[in-house]
């Protein structure tokens, strides 16, 4: 019994060890900005206004626009962001970073969809 409880908490650490080593590429901190430059020169400039608590959730605004942020989004410890349209209040998937390389993953944003 005792060698079945210590490998329970071997296999208990090692899960937490793995969720905990995914790293947070988009950290949602109000005042964190990003600036994207698209090929043509034209550069965007985005950034974590505020949050907000959306159905009991806590979401990061961003966007261009304080008044008008463009997306609301969460992050989850599982290296998944979500964003929440409110068009038609939902949330969906807008990243997996916990995917490995050549993996795809299929997100719906409730108007358009993409591979």
């Amino acid at each position: 019994m005792k060698n079945k409880l210590i490998l329970l908490v071997i296999i208990i650490s090692t899960s937490v060890v793995n969720i905990s080593a995914i790293p947070n590429y988009f950290p949602l901190v109000n005042g964190n900005y990003w600036e994207y430059t698209t090929e043509n020169g034209y550069t965007y400039n985005y950034q974590v206004f505020s949050d907000t608590t959306i159905e009991n959730r806590q979401y990061f605004k961003y966007g261009t626009s304080k008044e008008y942020p463009e997306y609301h989004f969460r992050w989850e410890n599982t290296g998944k962001l979500y964003a929440y349209n409110n068009n038609v209040s939902e949330e969906y998937l807008w990243f997996d970073f916990s995917l490995n390389e050549g993996d795809t993953c299929f997100i719906n944003d409730g108007f358009d969809e993409y591979w």
